[in-house]
């Protein structure tokens, strides 16, 4: 019996320094999100359709200075890709359909370095708890492609068929702006062995900013699962 306990009890303690965390530790996270959202509004022949798919990636290097606060350096890489339709099919008293339509595509994407200030704690066992300020600047890179235009086509069959960007006089613009992006988040770490860990992240409030601008900031709240980060992380 004094046997099994004390093998109950060394277990115990096993698991409790399985995955601590000190001061002098080093962390390699790496996480991401994907996320694809369409609409459509209206009737096949008159609708407005919108396709959006975001890609956010990063890998950061923390170091703990104490057994909870910790400081890092990373990298984020975002891309949102957008793509707009509005088509709207009329037929004239002759019986001959002509089609207008216009449509938008834009891609943004940038690549930001970051620095982090955090605090970790322990929960139970494995499982940790952390919150992060992650503030990150660069480059956001624009490319936007637009047409619009009129065409009287054979009959309501041919729909879209053949009908395209080259099919209408179209625009391109590229631009780049300056993007300051700053994200309170809190997150779960679970460590599935000494120096493995698995991580999500919950949202968190976010605060971003082109060229400096107060008419281009943005606040935003969201704790919704489509915003969590799934990561993996290793300690060196």
């Amino acid at each position: 019996m004094k046997k099994n306990l004390f093998i109950l009890a060394l277990l115990m303690v096993s698991v409790n320094v399985f995955s601590q965390i000190k001061e002098g530790d080093i962390l390699l996270n790496f996480n991401g999100s994907y996320e694809k959202t369409s609409k459509i509004t209206g009737i096949p022949s008159n609708n407005i359709s919108s396709i959006e798919k975001s890609l956010d990636l990063g890998a950061s290097f923390k170091y703990f200075i104490s057994n909870h606060f910790l400081m890092g350096l990373g990298i984020d890489y975002y891309q949102l890709k957008e793509e707009g339709t509005i088509t709207q099919f009329n037929q004239s008293d002759d019986g001959r359909t002509s089609l207008i339509r216009s449509e938008l595509n834009a891609e943004s994407k940038a690549a930001l370095p970051a620095v982090y200030i955090g605090y970790y704690k322990n929960i139970v066992s494995k499982l940790f708890f952390s919150s992060t300020l992650k503030v990150a600047y660069g480059t956001l890179k624009t490319d936007v492609q637009s047409f619009a235009g009129s065409r009287v086509v054979a009959g309501y069959q041919n729909m879209l068929s053949n009908i395209g960007p080259a099919s209408f006089p179209s625009w391109v613009e590229n631009k780049k702006s300056d993007l300051l992006n700053a994200k309170l988040s809190p997150e779960l770490n679970y460590f599935i062995s000494d120096r493995w860990s698995l991580g999500l992240g919950l949202g968190g409030v976010q605060y971003s900013s082109l060229d400096g601008e107060t008419d281009n900031a943005n606040w935003s709240v969201n704790f919704e699962p489509k915003n969590w980060t799934f990561g993996v992380g290793f300690k060196l």
